[in-house]
C-alpha cells in the first residue's frame, strides 16, 4: 500500500467537488424512498469515496448496515489517488485469524503508524519483534490471577459504591439523566483502573467533566478522518494546525495531562483503588514500569 502526493491530485479534487453535491442529493433521495442499506458504488476514479462522505455523519450505522448486507465482510477502496484497499469485517473467525492466530501475516505498515502517530511505539503501531514482545508482555499481564482478581473486585466495588448509589440518588430526587453518558463514565473508570491502578472518578454524584474521555473520542475520530482522506491532505492540515488536526493536538495535551495525573496519584497512594488493602504493582502500568526492558 502506497500513499503518494500525485500530480493528478488537483484533478481528483475537482472531480470530487463536482460529483459530491450530486451524489449527496441522490443519497438523500434514496434515504427517503427506502431504509435498506445500499452498498457503496465503486465509481470510476472516485471509487467509493462519495458514498463514505455522504454517510460521514452516521458512519458507524452505515458500516453496520453495509456489513449486514454484504455477509459480514466487505472490500472497500480508499480515497482517490491513494491506491488504498480496505477489508472491513465483523466476522469473529476473521478477526481472530487477523489479530491472534496469524497476526504476523498482517503487518500494520508505515502508513498505519503515521495515521496513529499519537500512539507511536505502542502495540497498535509497531511490527516485528517489538510487537511480538509487547504482545507477550500484555498477554502475561492480563492473564495474571492477581490482576484478574483485582479487576473483579474493582468492577464489583464500582457498581455497588458508585453506580447503584447514583441510581438511588436519581430516583429519590426524581432527576432525569443521560444513560449513555452514565455508561460512558462507568466504562471509562473500569478501563482506567486496571491500567493505572487508580480510579479516575468520572462516575460520581458530582459528575465531573469528561475531558479525558472526550479526548479519546477525538483521537479515534481524527484517526478515522486520516484513513478516509489522502495523506497529503491531513498532513497539510497538521502543518497549518487547522480542522481535525487542531482538535487532535488539543486532545493529545488533555490525555498527556490525564496520564500524568493518574501516575502521580498512583505514586502518592498505591492502594487508592479497592478496600484499603495494599495492592502495589497490581496494574498494567506498574507491570511495564517494573520491567527493565521498558524502563
Amino acid at each position: 500500500m502506497s500513499i503518494m502526493f500525485s500530480q493528478e491530485l488537483p484533478i481528483y479534487a475537482a472531480l470530487v467537488l463536482l460529483v459530491l453535491p450530486l451524489y449527496y442529493l441522490y443519497s438523500k433521495a434514496s434515504c427517503r424512498s427506502k431504509n435498506t442499506a445500499v452498498l457503496p458504488t465503486n465509481w470510476p476514479i472516485l471509487h467509493m469515496f462519495p458514498s463514505f462522505v455522504a454517510n460521514l455523519h452516521k458512519m458507524n450505522d452505515y458500516f453496520t448496515l453495509v456489513l449486514a448486507r454484504s455477509g459480514h465482510n466487505f472490500r472497500a477502496h480508499g480515497p482517490p489517488g491513494t491506491g488504498m484497499r480496505f477489508f472491513v469485517t465483523c466476522d469473529p473467525a476473521n478477526i481472530r485469524h487477523i489479530f491472534t492466530t496469524n497476526y504476523t501475516n498482517f503487518p500494520k505498515g508505515v502508513e498505519f503508524a503515521a495515521i496513529f502517530d499519537i500512539m507511536s511505539g505502542g502495540i497498535f503501531t509497531i511490527d516485528g519483534e517489538p510487537a511480538r514482545r509487547q504482545r507477550t508482555k500484555i498477554k502475561s499481564v492480563l492473564s495474571s490471577p492477581c490482576l484478574v482478581a483485582r479487576i473483579e473486585a474493582w468492577s464489583r466495588d464500582k457498581v455497588e459504591n458508585n453506580l447503584l448509589l447514583f441510581f438511588t440518588h436519581m430516583a429519590s430526587t426524581s432527576t432525569s439523566f443521560n444513560m449513555q453518558e452514565l455508561m460512558s463514565r462507568l466504562m471509562f473508570d473500569l478501563a482506567a483502573m486496571p491500567l493505572f491502578g487508580v480510579d479516575p472518578g468520572l462516575l460520581s454524584l458530582d459528575m465531573p467533566p469528561m475531558e479525558a474521555a472526550v479526548a479519546m473520542d477525538t483521537v479515534m475520530e481524527v484517526a478515522y478522518f486520516r484513513v478516509v482522506v489522502p495523506a497529503s491532505c491531513w498532513k497539510l492540515m497538521r502543518r497549518l494546525n487547522i480542522g481535525p488536526e487542531r482538535k487532535l493536538k488539543a486532545a493529545h495535551k488533555v490525555l498527556c495531562g490525564f496520564v500524568m495525573e493518574m501516575m502521580e496519584r498512583r505514586k502518592i497512594n498505591p492502594s487508592s483503588v479497592g478496600n484499603g488493602k495494599q495492592h502495589e504493582g497490581v496494574d498494567i502500568m506498574s507491570s511495564f514500569l517494573d520491567d527493565p526492558y521498558y524502563t
